[in-house]
């Protein structure tokens, strides 16, 4: 438990007092899990070459998949298709309530083949104008909810990033995890909900904490 706690404050309080990245702090905790594990003697020298093949292996799918998105986040972007589903939003509906459902499916359905990465960039800045000044939507609401959005999306097939790097390191197929999950998905699907619809659950601790006035 000791050792545990260490290796959250060095990668916690490196990420907090601005040493390095999340990105970096995740390097970091990986170059910091070997040093321990040579210390301690649960791994040696000989297992590394071992070690190394197997996470590329396991990175390889991942950096597939991302490349696989980017792709097709070029070919959104050069068809012009972000700029055409935000004025189709604009003037399909007046109301708050089914712009956010809407803004759901699309998220979700868009997060699928596409890296979180490549979607927050391109949609952000087509979502964020319109949900502010069409329907007054405060820009850390409609961050967490396009946060959780992407969340839900890196774990639903086809593309599922995360999945499939939770099923390679479980030495199991993506489709024998899948149906076990369903439950988990169909909670997911109503936490976004009340998020979405209950402002308050993102508001209240920034503005609590002083760091957004409403």
């Amino acid at each position: 438990m000791a050792r545990v706690l260490v290796r959250s404050r060095v990668v916690i309080g490196g990420i907090i007092g601005g040493i390095f990245t999340p990105t970096e702090g995740a390097a970091i905790a990986v170059l910091y899990a070997a040093a321990l594990s040579l210390v301690y003697r649960t791994i040696t020298i000989k297992d590394m070459p071992g070690i190394l093949l197997q996470s590329t292996r396991t990175s390889s799918v991942v950096i597939f998949l991302i490349a696989l998105s980017s792709i097709m986040s070029f070919a959104m972007t050069f068809s012009g298709i972000p700029g055409l589903m935000g004025e189709w939003m604009t003037s399909i509906t007046d109301s708050k309530v089914v712009f956010l459902l809407i803004m759901m499916v699309m998220l979700l359905i868009i997060g699928i083949p596409l890296d979180a990465t490549p979607a927050v960039l391109i949609f952000t800045p087509i979502f964020l104008p319109i949900a502010q000044n069409f329907y007054g939507i405060h820009p850390v609401h409609f961050g967490i909810m396009m946060v959780f959005n992407m969340c839900i999306a890196v774990i639903t097939p086809p593309s599922a990033p995360v999945l499939f790097v939770g099923a390679k390191v479980a030495g199991l197929k993506v489709e024998d995890v899948f149906a076990p999950l369903m439950w988990f998905y169909v909670s997911l699907i109503l936490m976004l909900l009340v998020v979405q619809f209950v402002p308050a659950l993102s508001m209240w601790l920034p503005t609590q904490a002083g760091l957004v006035y409403l």
